[in-house]
Order: structure tokens, then sequence, then C-alpha cells
């Protein structure tokens, strides 16, 4: 990106129409300049990460609270005084778990990493830029990734002294993979999901959680994954030309293509289905 400009007064959206009706982004790609090709790279590599956790109650408070709670409504009580003692002596985990959903869910690193790769330069009659990218960026659940690839062509060339014609070429391909249970949802039911509930069973498996839902398996990419893939190509073909009887006045035609296509792949339970759109 070369500079992003902001059109919020009328008389300069104009121009763009209804759709500047809320105001104008312009964002203007880098172009090639005159002289010897040059090369630029950059790298980024991080790590996202929850930096804070709601502050919830273990199993033996949730228990005791939720106790009171049916007591007070004249219903009959969830636990028994020895589930209570067991769930705070904590000697028995399965049976009396202190389940922590937030940092089973949400408590991994998602690292991601970004390359891109530049040439520019040309003669007085020729200008080029040319760029590659490419973005991989995991979640922090392990069947949620995100992947860019792109690429982008600027060309200037000067047919005349007073005519230029401009090609713009970019493309994207995104593939992202992400649990066939909704992200929201996952979020939602971790937040929700109680402590006196175990997430999964030692060398056995993810525990049923009657009408809750284990977030914990939503997230396995075993218990099934959605694949789509976006690619995109935009295309802008100009010719601008000055008007040699008028100093600085010049007339300019833009055309500009955008083709968009969206793919879907789902796998669950060894059975794939096949989704295009």
């Amino acid at each position: 990106v070369e500079s992003v400009s902001i059109l919020k007064d009328a008389s300069s959206a104009a121009i763009f129409g209804v759709r500047g009706a809320n105001g104008v982004v312009l964002v203007t790609t880098k172009r090639g300049k005159s002289g010897k090709m040059t090369a630029s790279y950059s790298f980024n590599y991080g790590f996202q990460k929850v930096t804070k956790f709601n502050n919830n109650l273990g199993s033996y408070e949730y228990a005791t609270l939720l106790n009171e709670a049916l007591m007070n409504d004249n219903l009959p009580l969830a636990f028994t005084n020895e589930d209570i003692q067991n769930f705070k002596n904590g000697t028995d985990p399965i049976l009396y778990p202190n389940t922590n959903w937030q940092k089973l869910v949400l408590g991994g690193d998602a690292p991601m990493m970004q390359h891109n790769l530049s040439f520019s330069g040309g003669t007085e009659k020729t200008r080029y830029f040319a760029s590659l990218g490419y973005l991989n960026q995991d979640g922090l659940y392990p069947s949620l990734n995100y992947k860019r690839y792109n690429l982008r062509l600027n060309l200037d060339l000067k047919v005349t002294n007073t005519t230029t014609f401009s090609i713009d070429l970019s493309g994207r391909l995104e593939k992202r993979t992400a649990p066939t249970t909704g992200i929201s949802e996952i979020f939602e039911h971790t937040l929700r999901n109680p402590p006196t509930i175990p997430a999964e069973y030692p060398g056995v498996g993810y525990a049923q959680v009657g009408s809750y839902v284990n977030t914990l398996r939503a997230i396995d990419p075993a218990a099934g994954y959605d694949n789509s893939e976006n690619n995109t190509i935009l295309t802008n073909i100009a010719i601008e030309q000055q008007i040699p009887w008028v100093k600085g006045l010049s007339l300019k035609g833009v055309f500009a293509y955008d083709k968009r296509m969206n793919y879907g792949k789902r796998w669950a339970d060894n059975v794939y289905v096949y989704t295009k759109n």
C-alpha cells in the first residue's frame, strides 16, 4: 500500500455516487519507478493468546451455590453433601472434576506468520511493480486455520508523450478451516459449561455432557471440520489522455473486472459432503 486517504465531505465523495454516501476510503497501491530493478522482502511472526480469562467458580463453589439456589426455590438439590465434599477434596477428578473449560478450549497459542516479496523498476516508458504475499494464521482451536496467497502486478506504459496506459492485476486465494460447530456456539458453551462435568476420560475419550456441548470435542479436527476456498481476481485497465491545448487537463477512462469463486467442503464422521457456489 502506497497511501490511504479518507474522503468525508460531500464534494470529494460525490464522484462515487450513492456508494460514497457514508464516506470513501481510497487505498493506493505502490507503482513502479524508473530505474534499476529493486526488490524488498519482509517477514513477520507472532502469537495470539488470550490474556485474561473470566474468574469463574470452581466445582465446589458452583455445587454449593447451585444447591442453595435450588433450596430457596423449594426444588430438589442437585448434589448431596458428600458430593460437595468430594468436589472440595479433589481426590477423584474423574467422578468429581473441577473442569476449567476456558483454559481447556481457549488456553493455547495461535501462531501466525506473513511473507511479502516485491519488485519494482522500469524505464521512462515502461514501469512495473509486482508483489507476492503469503499469510498463515492458526486459531486458538486446532481445527481453525486461515491461509492467504496474494499476487499483484501494476504496469504503466507511456504510449505517447500524452497518452498513458495502465494495467493493474491482483489475485487472492484464501483457504479457511473451521470446526463444524459454529465459532460463536463454541465460545458460548465454553463459558456456560459447569465445572462439575468432565471434558474427557483419560484413555477413553471425550465425555458426554448431557444437554451441554462438549466444546473440547467440538474443536478437535477428528470430530469434523469445514474447508472453504475463496478465489478473487481483480483487474483494472485505465487509459489517460492529456489535453495538449489545456494545461493540467486530462481525460481518464477506467475498466474494472471482478471475479470471485467460492468452494466448500465438509468432513465429518468419515463422510465428505462437497458444495460449490
